[in-house]
């Protein structure tokens, strides 16, 4: 986007991909694409607040909040039992937002989501039911949202999965 004014103008269809994904109106769920925006932006945002008045910031930070943010949340409640990568790259995007937005419940919704699918989908001797691509695609997700996690929040999240036993596959 070229600057915080055209992010707070796009519609809810633009942030959530509403070409791609059904649009939920009174409920909105983001999907990866969105997820890639959270992650994006809670990355990034930091880096360049000091390039951008604080009028920017606030008009990106209620959009994202608005359209990217809480689609996210949205779409990990509508799916609590969803075992696929689309959980866990879902579940990612909405952990890097809720840091960013210091949203305690919102991380822990993240988190267990994340955990929701590595206790699921992982099988304990390291496979899984998807493809190599398929499979590989979450598992460098959730490499990088370690980045963010404490070493706790580490261990709770991969110590009994079956991720050990993956690298035989």
């Amino acid at each position: 986007m070229r600057d915080s004014a055209e992010a707070k103008r796009r519609w809810l269809d633009f942030w959530i991909h509403a070409e791609l994904r059904k649009l939920v109106k009174d409920k909105p769920q983001g999907y990866i694409e969105t997820s890639y925006v959270n992650q994006a932006l809670g990355t990034i945002i930091e880096a360049v607040r000091r390039n951008m008045s604080p009028e920017e910031i606030e008009a990106i930070e209620k959009a994202w909040y608005e359209k990217g943010y809480i689609p996210g949340l949205n779409w990990l409640e509508a799916n609590p039992d969803f075992a696929g990568n689309f959980k866990a790259v879902v579940a990612i995007g909405v952990m890097y937002a809720s840091q960013y937005f210091k949203d305690s419940e919102g991380w822990d919704k993240g988190f267990e989501g994340l955990k929701f699918y590595i206790d699921n989908a992982i099988l304990p001797d390291g496979s899984n039911y998807e493809g190599y691509g398929y499979f590989n695609y979450p598992v460098l997700q959730i490499l990088k949202v370690t980045s963010i996690m404490t070493r706790e929040q580490i261990v709770s999240l991969l110590a009994d999965s079956g991720l050990a036993g993956s690298q035989t596959w």
